[in-house]
């Protein structure tokens, strides 16, 4: 499962390296938080900054990038004669705003800040503004898809791309509900949850899923049912899975029959595609296996959230967990696996074993861990773990300027 002619292209290699960069950096950050559990932050840094600093640079730097330039490569017959240069514009603009959220979301979170006479929330405008970018994206990739193209890996990425931007409408609501709604009202808190639901169950599984069809479209079997049962139930399963975000007590009626349908939608079109996909992803080694370990567990935590009396992953130490593992298991894996080189085997093996490290610390402190099971000092082992990915991370970072200079002048 590796591309070939797309890793020769510079602009790939850009996007990989600033891509890793910004998950060191966010998971630092993720670590210092850990940290700060068990010692004093920093004076002026404050524990909700610290989240949302970690949180977006992942979603903005880490996740989208990586995923639309993979896509972008798949427009093409021969991305190395294109040079992916049509996105190189977009994907500047869009790293570059996403690392100007750090600082922003570190020092002031979503609170305004005074810019001359006005009180501006500067973290949240350049977030708007990196979804300006989203739009940037799927505007060149249409513009260069080949209508007629009915590769499964190009119907799964139009899908995701149409879950991103169902889900840029959930952030924008947000803002307009923030200055119409009814003081106590759900309606910001749904949107939101709109948002983080159609962004993360559609948008990013969808991708992946694309590009694990992508990666290995020659080997797959012969696809039986029509194409659309591998994703639509996914996209429209996403969302309805608002009220995962909430937690209980909060939940309506309407809300709560929502949340079950989405669930079943979800876990019927995951589990479709897993016995679509599972022969392939086994086959090509030890990430393979991982991805497929990591939409299993996914898929359990949907199913056990159908359950009576079962999980709820609005709890929140069930939604972090459940969050690390779509974003920092799943989503991660896939890139990972797109991204290396054959030779790089060994650091993504540590990584995906030091994703898996910071899954169980997590589970430990989820509030369903038995506590027959949990180790003597747990806190610490949590802090630990925390750091691990970004040992892996930094060589495969290490390794990109090892290639040929030639990779260089592609372009």
């Amino acid at each position: 499962m590796e591309l070939s002619r797309q890793n020769d292209s510079s602009t790939f290699l850009m996007v990989w390296r600033l891509a890793l960069l910004s998950f060191i950096l966010a998971g630092l950050t993720g670590f210092i938080y850990r940290l700060g559990l068990i010692t004093n932050l920093p004076e002026g840094i404050e524990f909700a900054n610290l989240r949302h600093a970690h949180s977006h640079l992942m979603f903005f730097n880490w996740i989208c990038p990586p995923l639309m330039i993979l896509m972008a490569g798949s427009v093409f017959r021969d991305p190395e004669a294109s040079g992916l240069k049509p996105f190189r514009p977009c994907m500047i603009t869009m790293i570059v705003l996403g690392f100007l959220t750090y600082p922003l979301f570190l020092m002031y979170g979503y609170q305004p800040v005074a810019v001359g006479r006005a009180e501006i929330p500067l973290a949240a405008a350049v977030s708007g503004l990196i979804m300006v970018t989203w739009y940037w994206f799927a505007w060149l990739y249409y513009r260069y898809r080949k209508e007629r193209d009915d590769r499964l890996s190009l119907l799964l990425f139009d899908t995701a791309l149409l879950a991103l931007i169902l889900s840029s409408l959930g952030a924008w609501g947000v803002t307009v509900a923030q200055f119409t709604a009814a003081p106590g009202s759900l309606i910001p808190t749904a949107l939101t949850g709109f948002f983080l639901s159609v962004f993360t169950e559609g948008w990013v599984v969808l991708a992946a899923m694309g590009i694990l069809v992508m990666l290995s479209e020659d080997k797959l079997p012969e696809i039986k049912l029509r194409s659309g049962w591998y994703y639509v139930p996914v996209l429209f399963g996403s969302m309805l899975l608002f009220p995962l975000s909430l937690s209980r007590p909060m939940l309506t009626g309407g809300m709560v029959f929502a949340s079950y349908l989405g669930l079943t939608l979800a876990a019927a079109g995951l589990l479709i595609f897993m016995l679509f996909i599972w022969k392939t992803a086994v086959r090509s080694g030890f990430t393979g296996k991982a991805i497929v370990a990591f939409f299993s567990l996914k898929v359990m935590f949907l199913l056990a959230a159908l359950m009576p009396h079962g999980i709820w992953p609005g709890e929140h130490g069930v939604r972090v967990l459940y969050l690390h593992t779509l974003l920092l298991g799943l989503a991660s894996a896939v890139i990972i696996e797109s991204f290396s080189r054959k030779r790089q085997a060994a650091a993504k093996t540590l990584f995906i074993l030091s994703v898996c490290l910071i899954l169980v610390t997590l589970s430990m402190i989820s509030g369903h861990w038995p506590a027959g099971l949990t180790p003597n000092g747990l806190i610490y082992w949590v802090v630990a773990a925390a750091a691990l990915p970004v040992i892996p991370a930094g060589v495969l970072l290490a390794g990109t300027f090892n290639l040929s200079e030639q990779v260089e002048k592609k372009d």
